[in-house]
């Protein structure tokens, strides 16, 4: 029996995503089409297009799993190679798929997190692409994660360390598709360090359409000085926080200081949402990516990236408004700036 929400459609049905690329990653020497950026760091950008194969038979949300490839009901997504590209070629090429795509098209930017090595990165940047349902082309920055928990410390390096590549490439890109063309954001987690400085130095260079930060592990005290740039740079910022986000969580402990993405710290800067996340699912179960695991996130960031809607103007998803968004000390009470999404756990 096929669980809701599948189809059961022949063997190997999916989608072919194409994911455009800058990394500041070196390239594996031999090059690999398997493998094709290490953990180091490179001192240049380096461009090109992944492929990569999402399955009919899967979740939505969902990376798939080693038994739903032998059920058939929740397959893998599937890296398939990458073709590196001159900065030359790179960009007609993404012009050329922005100037064919349907009406309503985007361009989306993803940004991972810690512990996440350059495959791993386009197929998170295919899911989400996909499971959002958009048009026009999704491109990833992938900084060089070092793609081992263990390594944390490191990781904070390395994305200190790329914020200036970010910027680069981020005023290169509304540059090269145009002032007119959509482009939003996605930064996860540790991403969000290093888009944070970015968007206080690029205020007048760059406009953003949404821009999405999800679970973000960056101090809650920096935030909130450099913060209000997001307005300046974008038509809607919106903070993605919950409070059974275990990565997020164990930050804080390490650091001995409030993270954004975890409560009860909740931010209230003029232009920005912020918006907690309440599962039913036990802390160990829910993960630090329900921002792209769970329906109700999606239709929410689906709706944001279709429609554009400025800061203020309401949406048309499961938010419930509330004073509090959370069960939270009386200091941390906001009005209107918060929101929840909850049962989100089907």
């Amino acid at each position: 029996m096929i669980p809701p929400g599948l189809t059961n459609p022949a063997p190997n049905a999916g989608t072919s995503v194409n994911v455009w690329y800058a990394t500041n990653r070196q390239i594996t020497a031999p090059f690999k089409l398997s493998d094709p950026y290490t953990t180091l760091r490179d001192d240049k950008l380096n461009y090109g297009i992944a492929n990569v194969w999402v399955p009919e038979n899967r979740r939505r949300g969902s990376m798939g799993s080693i038994w739903g490839e032998i059920t058939q009901k929740n397959q893998k997504v599937k890296y398939r190679r990458s073709d590196p590209m001159l900065p030359s070629d790179f960009w007609p090429s993404l012009a050329s798929k922005l100037k064919t795509s349907p009406e309503g098209k985007v361009v989306l930017v993803f940004i991972h997190g810690y512990n996440v090595n350059f495959v791993d990165a386009t197929k998170q940047t295919a899911q989400l692409w996909h499971d959002l349902r958009l048009q026009g082309a999704p491109v990833l920055f992938s900084w060089p994660s070092k793609a081992d928990p263990k390594k944390y410390i490191l990781d904070e390096a390395s994305v200190e360390y790329s914020e200036l590549h970010l910027e680069k490439f981020l005023v290169a890109l509304r540059n090269e598709v145009g002032s007119a063309q959509p482009i939003h954001v996605i930064a996860h987690s540790m991403g969000n360090r290093a888009l944070l400085r970015v968007a206080e130095r690029v205020q007048k260079k760059l406009n953003f359409g949404q821009i999405i930060l999800a679970a973000p592990d960056i101090d809650a005290d920096l935030f909130h000085h450099l913060a209000q740039h997001y307005g300046k740079i974008s038509t809607r910022t919106t903070i993605y926080v919950a409070k059974n986000d275990l990565p997020v969580s164990l930050s804080k402990q390490i650091h001995g200081a409030d993270r954004v993405g975890a409560p009860p710290y909740f931010i209230q800067i003029p232009g920005i949402d912020t918006v907690e996340v309440v599962a039913s699912k036990k802390l160990y179960e829910m993960g630090h990516s329900y921002y792209a695991e769970f329906n109700p996130m999606l239709d929410e960031i689906e709706y944001l990236f279709k429609n554009n809607p400025k800061h203020g103007a309401p949406i048309v998803t499961p938010r419930v408004s509330t004073k509090e968004c959370a069960e939270s000390e009386p200091a941390y009470k906001i009005e209107k700036a918060c929101w929840r999404i909850s049962k989100i756990a089907k």
